[in-house]
């Protein structure tokens, strides 16, 4: 029975049919307990045709969850779940959406593009290879280009282990017969049949057709077919043919010409990864993708790209020839490199020669035979080659090709025994071995003990970001405009450094640490699209960076293109990277930046390492600073910033983290001097000029002055592509002076101006300003609407790269839904379970705090929700939270203590979010808490205090058609007689 849209598959709601097979169907479904979205494969035992079949199946499934499970890389596809449910089988994996390479060829991209794209393949191939998989089915139909331009190779269900068990090996020599069953297939069939080849005709080696065994050699056939389809057109080898002759011309013919069409060097890549035989091809992937990365890197950027190529007595692995590189190549300085050992399949694994000594995978000199050490083998000069299209730019990218730590001993073969004179012969090495160590131990306890020296653990010597080595751009330009983004960095500077390592990159089109601090940077701005843009730029230069900053990449890599991010596994590896590298104090940094909201204890124990490797990372002080405001120590708290802002006068972060405490202490006076310090150091910054704006009304300056200083800080905005918070801005703007008409009329053009982008945090601006709109104007009906049609429509957007429960507006959408008709309370009750279960995990005490306010605390609106909150609030302290959000805190918790009818417990709360600087921030919450205030007081016989709060609330809206809070304010103030 087939699932359709809408139905519950164990924690899965079906959403569409993606595709279908023989023995089941693959659909687009969410992940209720981990909000995400999933592609499903379902098996469906009724569609086997006898109980084999099913097995099959089953061992299908299972080996493509091992095969993707024993692998962590971007172009390859993650599995987040497999098990059964309602009888059946499935597997959750990421859900890829975009368009196959089936789909893209003959299409307008250029040629560099389709060689970004193999590159990106070969590099996903190359991850399996080292893994030890072999895919045996590389075709157009099992690569995609997901919409932000990643590249995903699909399909691994048929991959195998290149070291075949002895049963397997035997199967695989009697595939030779079974070529007449291929038939009339080619191109867009996979052969998977028992006692059938595995794979799909146009794509398989000869190798695969003759029954030979196969090797990661294998892949690098199908991948040259994909690639002269994907440059041409048409598959090399019988392009026309079916059956016996396509498998023949796969056998015989030679590939076509791609004369003017690639480099040269280009071509004979190709050429040699579609040879017929394997040892006439690369022995590896990864000499593929060192042949391909220079003219990728360059396609919008000349430079240098330094690869490695055998000197003339070297004793090396295969690397590159010199007919392999760019043309204009020449010869840096010999540099020496380490011996490295080639990895070799089982299939051709040869014995080592009679009386060698064992390969040994440490770094470490070769010994000879008499023990001594023997000189490292002759030097491999490196080429540096002049990248076609830019003369004057450089990038440098050094490639080892080898790396020591993906070398691997050549298996043993399996079934062979050893002949009776190696057996006695290691009998008596045995033996002799045993006396040896013997004597050894008993000499070794008669001994007396040596004199013991207490030895000091040397500490490891700490490196700040701005002494980290810069590899990747030889661009006097590119590098000074870096070295500068790194120390804006570490001065907690974002906005400066952003636009230092965009002038980088501009000035070196092919420098990948560049853009990979650009999508860092975007990261933390919250901006999905930019961060991923970058980040996977900053993946196709992967080749340039060094071995430090490749770790870096691989360890954001879950934080920075998974959607949704997988923040627990990008912790983890920032953790294992900062093992690594000890001193790295970015490292350290990072982990005190991504995981700021944990809990406080941890978070204060990390920024003290951090200042300890340098005392001048200011977001280390930062971060610290809103620890300790968590733990309610608020002088210590402020008295970090302030030393931050002595030690590192260039910070921006700094002053920002104390802008914000001032805003929720209420220390209005004080923002504009702390705000025009920011706009000195950082003039084109948005939200410094965002900033100024609040502090000006704050300060009560004239709504001129406001206005001026909005509009710079939205025209910054929307040069900066983020429309959304230009009409974000402007919108407030309207609320907080009562021109409701206007803020209307704004949310609505922010509507259309944003109708066709993808990014959920754009669309969530104008429709959320409008349902509190709505509220506040008595049309719950209108609220209603908008809420629905945003919450139908959400599945179609690309979530945040940055989520965090304070900024999820579901239960506000959903509130309003509620009170508007649209949703019953058992159905809104249903609702929010199901939206806590997907943000509560166990991590901490922060996460729970943040479901309950936004969840509970913030939708009451009446006294039955304010005591069902009040009774569901977890037991921990109310400063889980961090100084952004803290004014909002005080006027959810001010609000459900008003409306339980708990003034004594409601004034302290009330008054500081009435006190506090935010009303440009939050028009509508910051105003009704103002009312709010003057009921409280009004309630304790306060009748001076209360007429002041609803003298604010009628000075700002006061003379607003329909606002329900305004008519309440007067109504009190004139039973009060406030104006007498």
């Amino acid at each position: 029975m087939r699932l359709r849209p809408g139905d519950t598959f164990d924690r899965y709601v079906i959403e569409a049919l993606l595709g279908e097979g023989g023995m089941g169907e693959v659909y687009q479904a969410r992940d209720n307990r981990l909000r995400r979205r999933v592609a499903l494969k379902v098996l469906r035992k009724e569609a086997a045709e006898d109980p084999e079949g099913w097995q099959r199946a089953l061992v299908r499934m299972l080996r493509e969850a091992r095969a993707a499970a024993a692998l962590n890389h971007p172009n390859t596809v993650s599995i987040y779940d497999i098990g059964e449910a309602e009888g059946l089988p499935y597997l959750a994996m990421e859900l890829i959406e975009g368009l196959s390479l089936r789909r893209l060829i003959g299409g307008g991209a250029s040629i560099p593009t389709r060689l970004g794209w193999l590159l990106d393949v070969a590099r996903a191939l190359s991850a399996a290879h080292r893994a030890g998989l072999v895919h045996r089915d590389v075709k157009p139909e099992n690569v995609m280009l997901r919409e932000d331009g990643a590249i995903k190779v699909l399909d691994f269900g048929i991959a195998r282990r290149v070291h075949l068990d002895a049963d397997e090996a035997v199967a695989s020599t009697r595939r030779g017969a079974d070529l007449a069953k291929v038939g009339s297939m080619r191109g867009a069939d996979t052969v998977t049949s028992e006692g059938v080849m595995v794979g799909t005709p146009a794509y398989m080696s000869p190798e695969q057709l003759t029954g030979d065994p196969v090797d990661a050699r294998t892949d690098q056939f199908g991948w040259g077919v994909l690639a002269y389809e994907l440059i041409t057109g048409r598959v090399p080898f019988g392009a026309d043919l079916e059956g016996i002759k396509l498998l023949s011309a796969i056998l015989q013919d030679e590939p076509p010409s791609l004369e003017g069409l690639v480099p040269p060097v280009i071509e004979r890549v190709l050429k040699r990864t579609v040879a017929k035989r394997k040892v006439d091809r690369f022995s590896s992937m990864d000499l593929v993708v060192d042949a391909l990365a220079p003219y990728v890197a360059s396609e919008n950027a000349g430079g240098l790209h330094d690869v490695l190529i055998p000197g003339p007595d070297s004793t090396q692995p295969e690397t590159l020839a010199p007919e392999d590189v760019a043309p204009n190549a020449r010869v840096l300085p010999v540099r020496r490199s380490r011996p490295s050992i080639p990895i070799a399949a089982k299939s051709e694994s040869a014995p080592p020669p009679r009386g060698a000594l064992p390969t040994h995978t440490m770094r470490s000199p070769d010994i000879d035979r008499s023990g001594r050490t023997t000189p490292p083998p002759p030097p491999t000069p490196i080429v540096r080659v002049e990248m076609p299209g830019n003369a004057g730019k450089t990038t440098t990218a050094v490639t080892t090709l080898e790396s020591p730590a993906m070398h691997t001993m050549p298996p043993p073969r399996l079934g062979r025994r050893l002949p009776r004179w190696a057996v006695v012969g290691l009998s008596a090495i045995w033996v002799v071995a045993a006396a040896v160590w013997g004597t050894f131990w008993y000499r070794k306890k008669i001994a007396p003990p040596p004199p013991s020296v207490p030895t000091a653990t040397p500490a490891p010597a700490s490196t700040p970001i701005t002494e980290l080595r810069i590899a990747g751009s030889s661009n006097p330009e590119a590098i000074a405009a870096f070295r500068e983004g790194l120390q804006a960095l570490r001065d907690a500077s974002w906005e400066v450094a952003r636009g230092a390592f965009e002038r980088a990159t501009k000035a070196d089109n092919g420098f990948g640490t560049a853009y990979l601090r650009l999508a860092l940077i975007e990261r933390f701005r919250a901006d999905t699209a930019g961060t991923r843009m970058a980040f996977q730029r900053a993946m196709q230069l992967r080749a340039t960076m060094t071995e430090r900053d490749q770790v870096l990449l691989d360890a954001l890599e879950p934080l920075l293109q998974r959607d949704p991010p997988d923040v627990a596994e990008g912790v983890k590896r920032i953790e294992e990277a900062s093992r690594r590298y000890p001193g790295d104090a970015e490292f350290v940094e990072l982990q005190v930046a991504i995981q700021a909201r944990a809990e406080p204890s941890k978070v204060l124990a990390l920024t003290d390492r951090c200042i300890e490797l340098d005392p001048k990372y200011a977001d280390c002080w930062q971060v610290r600073s809103y620890s300790l405001f968590r733990v309610e120590r608020q002088t210590e708290a402020l008295a970090s910033l302030d030393r931050c802002v002595e030690l590192v006068p260039a910070s921006v972060d700094c002053l920002l983290e104390r802008i914000r405490a001032r805003k929720y202490l209420g220390q209005c006076e004080l923002l504009e001097t702390d705000v025009r310090r920011w706009i000195t150091k950082a003039p084109t910054s948005a939200i410094a000029h965002n900033e100024l704006a609040v502090a000006l009304h704050a300060g009560g300056q004239p709504p001129p002055a406001v206005n001026a200083a909005v509009e710079q800080a939205a025209k910054r905005f929307r040069d900066q592509g983020r429309n959304e918070q230009a009409g974000r801005l402007r919108i407030h703007h309207a609320l907080v002076f009562g021109d409701f008409e206007g803020a209307e009329r704004l949310a609505r053009d922010l509507e259309k101006d944003i109708a066709g982008e993808s990014l959920e945090e754009k669309h969530v601006v104008p429709a959320l300003a409008l349902v509190q709109l709505y509220e506040e104007l008595g049309q719950d009906k209108r609220a209603a609407e908008v809420a629905d049609r945003f919450l139908a429509q959400r599945s179609a957007w690309t979530r945040p790269v940055v989520q965090l429960t304070w900024w999820d507006s579901t239960m506000a959408f959903l509130e309003a839904k509620r009170r508007g008709g649209a949703l019953d309370a058992a159905g809104y009750a249903t609702a929010r379970e199901a939206w806590a279960n997907g943000w509560v995990d166990g991590t901490g005490d922060t996460k729970q705090a943040a479901v309950w306010f936004v969840g509970y605390a913030a939708p009451a609106r009446s006294e039955t929700d304010a005591r069902e909150a009040l009774a569901a609030q977890p037991p921990l302290q109310p400063a889980a939270f961090y100084t952004q959000m803290a004014p909002k805190v005080e006027m959810w918790l001010g609000g459900i203590h008003s409306l339980a009818g708990d003034p004594e417990r409601a004034l302290p709360h009330l008054e500081i979010a009435a006190r506090s600087c935010t009303a440009l921030d939050e028009p509508i919450q910051h105003t009704v808490a103002t009312f709010r205030l003057g009921l409280v007081r009004e309630q304790r016989n306060d009748k001076p205090g209360a007429c002041a709060a609803y003298r604010t609330v009628l000075g700002r809206w006061g003379r607003t058609k329909g606002s329900v809070t305004a008519q309440a304010a007067a109504a009190r103030a004139k039973t009060l007689k406030c104006g007498e």
